[in-house]
């Protein structure tokens, strides 16, 4: 029937129609190749505001623990296991690896500071309160970015899995990202900032 139909039409409408056809598909894939661009570009920014504050963290340690280490000279082991995190996240070279490493810097610093509390010289150190704060901001932030971060791969990753970002994905060899998980240390990083004086 459509072959009848088809025949009885002017070879030029016909051909007009599949250019038409054929087109609108290009226009679509272009469409959603760039939005796939787009969410990818957000998704390396998001991960690029991670590692900044990452950063942050790492910087502020080391003088966390030199104001610590004066008053709690026997929880060396503590401050120690911190610096090798720390030292272990500095060094990780896939983002899997650091993921892990940074949720141990998590654990350890969390740990450190609620074995603080029970050091009323140190809490009473006008250096280690601001250093507390400035490290519970500094969470608070890597945890925000995380969440933004985690939103933008999780759109990122559905518009792979839809139609036509499915087709396209398949067509330019796209993978869908990993979210920014921190492992099972993630309760102590949620916790971090909540530091009482």
């Amino acid at each position: 029937m459509l072959n009848e139909w088809l025949a009885g039409m002017d070879p030029f409408y016909v051909r007009a129609g599949v250019i038409a056809v054929v087109a609108l598909l290009v226009l679509v894939a272009i469409a959603t190749y760039n939005r796939i661009a787009k969410l990818a570009s957000l998704c390396d920014r998001a991960r690029a505001d991670i590692d900044v504050q990452l950063r942050q963290r790492h910087d502020m340690i080391p003088n966390l623990v030199e104001s610590v280490r004066g008053f709690a000279k026997h929880e060396r082991g503590i401050v120690d296991s911190l610096m090798t995190a720390r030292a272990a996240a500095m060094r990780a070279a896939t983002p899997q690896d650091r993921e892990k490493a940074e949720g141990e810097v998590s654990a350890r610093l969390g740990f450190m500071l609620t074995t603080i509390e029970n050091y009323p010289e140190v809490k009473g150190s006008q250096h280690f309160t601001q250093l507390s704060r400035e490290i519970a901001d500094t969470e608070n932030k890597i945890s925000a970015t995380r969440r933004y971060f985690n939103m933008a791969v999780a759109e990122y990753n559905a518009t792979l899995s839809q139609f036509p970002g499915v087709a396209v994905a398949w067509l330019f060899r796209t993978n869908p990202r990993t979210l920014f998980d921190i492992g099972p240390q993630r309760d102590a990083v949620e916790q971090a900032p909540s530091v009482r004086f």
